[in-house]
């Protein structure tokens, strides 16, 4: 039996059993194409007029997995449409291979780097273009850390710009304080959310600027959310690029 309540925006859904007991429950969007969470539970087995009879067993429950719209987004394959965007005395770039560059999962990720003679007004940045539906919020998250080494001065922060080709639409404040290495190994989440009034082709450019030194970007990801969900370490968990990051076999 399958209990049913819509609502103006979510779905709800509750499964019984036979002695009507909850066996399921899941969440969905209003036209159930999309399920957003669902919890389960199962239960002693039934004896005579046993006090243990419809006791709970176990019980588990899960939240959406957002799918990671960028075809690598931890970099270890593939750092194509990445492109850097610096001004003098700074440079950025996307590496797959670690080499003594600090990395959250895998080998790959972005490098920022601003030199000693960089000024105020100079900045590391690296940007890369994606296509996205009018009307859709969608949200850009990434983990950001530091080198040891690098200077974090007053004003320095970390910025996202979404950009119309070279027109900035909307630019967000990611974070402006340094990353502390005794929380979460020295990576800092960062994410914004950006709703586009039209279809197209829209640029994601992440900005330092006000330091010296290198600092790292890794596990990003683009979804179709009001907000960061947790990162989805499957590549290509949609296939929206074939089977990019799958090994075929016969």
């Amino acid at each position: 039996m399958t209990a049913k309540r819509p609502t103006a925006d979510l779905r709800a859904e509750i499964v019984f059993d036979n002695w009507g007991r909850t066996v399921c429950t899941y969440t969905t969007n209003s036209d159930s194409t999309e399920i957003l969470g669902s919890s389960a539970a199962s239960y002693v087995q039934n004896s005579g007029t046993s006090r243990k009879n419809n006791r709970t067993l176990t019980v588990g429950s899960s939240g959406m997995t957002a799918v990671n719209l960028l075809e690598d987004g931890g970099l270890d394959r593939i750092v194509s449409g990445w492109t850097s965007a610096s001004t003098a005395n700074c440079s950025a770039a996307a590496r797959t291979e670690a080499g003594d560059a600090n990395r959250r999962h895998g080998t790959g990720g972005l490098n920022l780097y601003l030199s000693s003679s960089a000024t105020s007004s100079n900045y590391a940045g690296i940007y890369r273009t994606e296509s996205l539906t009018a009307g859709k919020a969608y949200t850009l998250s990434a983990y950001f850390s530091v080198s040891s080494y690098l200077n974090w001065k007053d004003g320095a922060k970390l910025e996202l710009l979404v950009q119309n080709g070279s027109s900035t639409l909307q630019t967000f404040l990611l974070t402006d304080t340094k990353p502390s290495a005794d929380i979460e190994s020295g990576w800092q989440r960062v994410s914004a959310t950006y709703t586009p009034a039209s279809d197209g082709t829209y640029r994601f450019l992440f900005r330092l600027s006000g330091c010296t030194g290198t600092a790292y970007l890794d596990d990003v990801q683009l979804e179709q959310a009001d907000a960061a969900s947790t990162y989805n370490l499957i590549q290509n968990g949609s296939f929206e690029f074939g089977t990019a990051a799958w090994d075929t076999s016969n």
